[in-house]
């Protein structure tokens, strides 16, 4: 096969496959020995570093311990020439979040150096460049002048009114959309969801992916309810390297998955089992506990009180933690008191 070279030292053997797409070219390595299989891939140009590396540890000879390192996007690659009572090796040590995979090269002769897998590595990438690799570019329409184009990146920009989409509802009040959201779906394809504890806020999932994707220039991130957050990225490959790591929120693994259609929506019969309501226009004199209560009875059962409500650290509404996933409340609610009727929105 043209796209996969073998080469094998001592009891290990190598298999290097190129994948190409619409994210560029990769090269996945596969090393086997006698009890275990190790897979992990590299960049066209973590490729180019690595033949660089082998040519520059087969310079000299002796037991001399070296390192090298390289920091990509989202991962870090560590390099060494070391020796034990074996003999001397080359090892590759690919580091993406918590994942590490570690690669080890021996010499297949004493002082012989790499430079003969280095030319082997050189003719298989420079064999292979950029072809048959399919361009994903963005879709624009003619109509819309540059300066538009680039606003509108962000999918959450759009407000649809560029957007030639057929909305028609059907009966029991269901609306059907009849064509495909083109631009959302383009940006969204190269975005993730992540899970995670609910008590997570959008400040603190900024600062922690800044702190560990410090190379991923143009990340937005939403806040999706329930723990969720959206994650979009500047690239798609971007994406996938992201994917193939281990990322931890204080030492709790973080799921990491594509978005798809179903991602942030509640199944029905798996709805929430509370909800937040807000009640506005509640006049102040009834600011009590027991009116509170009263309400979230009335819409379904009061579970709690927000606590800046209860200590009125603010007036502007009163929120109330209720059963149920809120398809059954009233919009408005109306309380009887002094001879009066308050009507309130919810």
């Amino acid at each position: 096969m043209e796209n996969i070279i073998y080469f094998a030292v001592g009891f290990k053997s190598f298999d290097i496959e190129k994948i190409s797409g619409t994210t560029g070219i990769w090269y996945e390595w596969t090393e086997r020995n006698r009890k275990t299989i190790t897979r992990t891939s590299f960049s066209k140009r973590s490729m180019e570093w690595i033949v660089q590396i082998l040519r520059e540890a087969s310079k000299t000879q002796g037991n001399i311990v070296r390192r090298w390192k390289k920091t990509e996007a989202l991962s870090e690659i560590f390099c060494a020439r070391n020796y034990n009572k074996f003999g001397r090796y080359i090892s590759l040590i690919n580091l993406r979040g918590k994942r590490k995979s570690v690669l080890i090269i021996p010499e297949m002769t004493l002082n012989s150096g790499w430079v003969d897998i280095a030319e082997k590595l050189t003719r298989f990438i420079s064999t292979h460049r950029m072809k048959n690799v399919i361009e994903e570019y963005r879709l624009t329409d003619s109509n819309i002048p540059y300066a538009e184009i680039v606003r509108s990146f962000k999918w959450a920009n759009r407000d649809g009114k560029d957007s030639k989409v057929d909305f028609a509802v059907k009966n029991g009040g269901v609306i059907s959309i009849k064509d495909s959201l083109i631009t959302q779906n383009e940006v969204l394809k190269r975005s993730l969801v992540g899970e995670f504890n609910a008590s997570v806020v959008l400040s603190e999932v900024r600062r922690w992916a800044s702190s560990l994707w410090k190379q991923a220039h143009g990340l937005n991130i939403y806040e999706m309810g329930n723990g969720m957050f959206l994650f979009e990225f500047n690239s798609k490959m971007t994406a996938e390297q992201v994917m193939e790591g281990d990322w931890h929120w204080l030492k709790t693994p973080i799921r990491l998955q594509w978005w798809n259609p179903l991602s942030g929506t509640i199944e029905k019969k798996n709805g929430p089992d509370t909800t937040w309501v807000k009640i506005v226009g509640l006049p102040l004199h009834l600011w009590t506990h027991k009116v509170f209560k009263s309400i979230g009875d009335h819409c379904g059962g009061w579970v709690e009180t927000e606590e800046e409500t209860s200590i009125r650290n603010h007036l502007k509404w009163a929120r109330l933690r209720i059963r149920g996933d809120g398809s059954n409340i009233p919009r408005e609610i109306k309380i009887e008191n002094g001879g009066l009727v308050f009507t309130m929105q919810i």
